[in-house]
């Protein structure tokens, strides 16, 4: 699905009911990874927020590295949103 500067992003299925998810991939090769790990997992963890995609779960494997399993969000991603061709519309309300 995607690449950040220390993880590869892919669209997976967990569970019974094959729940959709995205599993982030942190490249065990990187000396930051375990720290961006740890931190995202504090953070993640502890936000409760109709805006945010909630963590369903991580896994530390000494050989496969480190994920972080997220609740999966259709739509294309935030930075398509700001940055890319967007096929539909956002609707930003505000109140002064």
């Amino acid at each position: 699905m995607g690449r950040g500067a220390l993880s590869f992003v892919f669209r997976g299925k967990v569970g019974f009911l094959r729940t959709a998810v995205a599993i982030k991939r942190l490249d065990k090769e990187d000396k930051e990874a375990s720290k961006a790990f740890c931190r995202e997992l504090m953070i993640a963890s502890s936000l409760y927020h109709s805006n945010i995609v909630p963590l369903v779960g991580f896994c530390i494997d000494p050989e496969e590295g480190l994920f972080l399993v997220y609740k999966y969000v259709s739509g294309g991603s935030l930075e398509r949103h700001l940055h890319g061709i967007i096929s539909c519309s956002l609707i930003w309300k505000f109140e002064i």
